[in-house]
């Protein structure tokens, strides 16, 4: 049989959603007629289930949903919505949208994604933090100094300037991916894999955090490469020459809760800067009564992308007569260590997720009231205050004085590059 089939219509048209409507009657018609799909060994008949992907302007989700539900929802089996990011842009246009599509559709008909959290080293966070004692054990205040959280691209808007005026890089990447990440670090072990135990675990998280404030926030933006073959953000087309957007953020969270108590989040998010990477990094305290000299603080490191890895940084005594300490690490890439065994892609694993109706890695709504609650005191004061973000050499690794905030909670840079092979990167930093 044909697996796709395209419906051409516009939002606003009634006509269109019937003409969906009547070609989906169709399909189902057709499979209950006994035409058979999937693999010889997984045959099975088209249930009347429907999903509706809504990869659309935020503008018009509420009109879309509205018509989808009157004319297209079906009435012999499951509806599911799937929408996609934006959304909102503070805490009043989120509860806004939140209210408004709760009018028209059921929570548990919504799954609000972030690919992020589909991604195959954010769900192993689960895994690391649940299913190892080791590990478990030293997960609490009393070990950790920092935890920080990156993502990193090394190339800047290609020329969707215009668009990404309208949000910058906090609502593009630290609001919804960075966070996300963060509360699957920071939560407690749920009652159960159940998609509402994972979820409100996610939500007493957020919750435990204040807003962010300014004085633990550094913003950049970038200018021309060195070699002035990468234009600035403020030469992209449609971007205002006196745009204050910014495309590099890092910021400092606190959970106030028992088990992180003291311990700081930095998030830091950046386009244009020296690689791509995503990653977690847990820097632990230092060893008291030390009676070695020089020594780098333990790491525990999971590198998201590229090329997924573990790694746990460690001191040893360097070959030889002396008494000489050296880093090193113990590494597992998931490369080398499962060569066979490929991943899905986020968007696959949480796709099957809607198909099977497991929403634990999905955004609630009252996790998303959450979220902005935390970003929108600061996002509405450096737009009120129109603060000038740092200029930045594209291709570098952002403005110094990002580095001068994590050091000043605690946070520092091994003297070294210390990577395990599987690595490309010529810095080891966050």
């Amino acid at each position: 049989m044909r697996r796709v089939s395209y419906v051409h219509g516009s939002y606003d048209d009634p006509k269109s959603y019937e003409h969906l409507a009547s070609v989906l009657n169709d399909i189902e018609h057709s499979s209950s007629e006994g035409e058979e799909v999937g693999p010889a060994n997984t045959r099975c008949f088209l249930a009347n289930n429907r999903i509706f992907y809504f990869a659309l302007p935020p503008f018009i989700f509420i009109k879309v949903a509205s018509f989808i539900r009157r004319y297209c929802w079906t009435k012999t089996g499951f509806n599911r919505a799937i929408i996609e990011k934006p959304f909102g842009r503070d805490l009043e246009s989120a509860q806004t949208m939140i209210r408004e599509l709760s009018d028209i559709l059921k929570e548990n008909e919504m799954y609000r994604i972030d690919h992020y959290l589909g991604k195959e080293m954010v769900v192993n966070l689960m895994y690391i933090r649940f299913a190892n004692m080791a590990l478990s054990s030293m997960w609490h205040s009393n070990n950790i100094a920092s935890v920080v959280i990156t993502f990193k691209e090394p190339f800047g808007t290609l020329g969707r300037g215009g668009y990404f005026d309208k949000f910058g890089i906090i609502r593009d990447v630290i609001q919804n991916h960075l966070l996300q990440v963060l509360t699957i670090v920071a939560m407690e072990r749920p009652v159960s894999l159940e998609s509402e135990d994972i979820r409100d675990e996610k939500v007493k998280v957020l919750k435990s955090i204040p807003p962010v404030l300014l004085e633990n926030t550094v913003i950049g933006q970038y200018g021309t490469s060195l070699d002035g073959k990468e234009v600035a953000y403020l030469d992209d087309p449609g971007v205002p020459k006196d745009s204050t957007c910014p495309t590099f953020a890092s910021m400092v969270l606190f959970v106030q809760n028992e088990r992180w108590d003291g311990v700081p989040f930095i998030l830091k998010g950046a386009k244009a800067v020296n690689e791509r990477k995503a990653e977690v990094r847990i820097q632990f305290k230092s060893v008291p009564g030390q009676i070695f000299r020089d020594l780098h603080q333990n790491e525990l490191v999971v590198r998201i992308q590229p090329d997924e890895a573990i790694y746990l940084k460690i001191q040893t005594k360097k070959p030889g007569f002396g008494m000489i300490p050296q880093e090193t690490f113990l590494d597992l890439s998931y490369k080398e260590r499962f060569p066979n065994q490929r991943a899905p892609e986020a968007y696959e694993k949480l796709l099957l997720d809607v198909l099977r109706g497991e929403s634990g890695f999905f955004v609630r709504s009252d996790e998303l009231e959450a979220a902005w609650r935390i970003f929108t005191p600061i996002l509405h004061e450096l737009e009120e205050k129109k603060v000038q973000p740092i200029p930045y050499v594209y291709g570098s690794r952002g403005p110094v004085e990002s580095d001068a905030l994590a050091s000043r909670f605690g946070f520092t840079r091994s003297a070294e590059s210390i990577y395990p092979h599987s690595y490309t990167s010529e810095v080891d930093s966050p």
